[in-house]
């Protein structure tokens, strides 16, 4: 399964990004073989519909999941009629995040634009 998560490189280290659409890259995590790879968010600094392109990138890369802080609602209509869940985060933390992926307490996310959690 393949799991996305948006993310900022900060100091050379990747942290998750608070707002899915500008993310400057996504973390293309590979919960079977456990490797990860990034790709670059082209909707970073769109003008308009920052969401929608998002999306469809991780769509494109034909991922399985993502794991977001929060997701406006257009990004959110796109993965949903696509079939990808879209899972609230447990902290910023990229690793918490993946071990509460793979033991199985994520919350799918119901309402875009829902608050962020920041436990780390």
């Amino acid at each position: 399964m393949k799991i996305a998560i948006p993310i900022q490189i900060v100091k050379e280290t990747p942290v998750m990004c608070t707002v899915f659409a500008r993310a400057g890259k996504f973390l293309i995590y590979d919960s079977e073989t456990q490797k990860s790879e990034f790709l670059d968010n082209p909707a970073k600094t769109a003008a308009g519909g920052a969401g929608i392109v998002a999306a469809q990138t991780l769509i494109d890369a034909h991922v399985d999941g993502v794991i977001v802080p929060q997701c406006g609602e257009n990004a959110m209509n796109v993965l949903s009629a696509a079939g990808i869940p879209v899972f609230q985060n447990v902290s910023l933390n990229i690793p918490d995040n993946l071990k509460a992926f793979h033991s199985g307490t994520l919350l799918v996310l119901m309402n875009a634009h829902a608050g962020f959690h920041s436990h780390s």
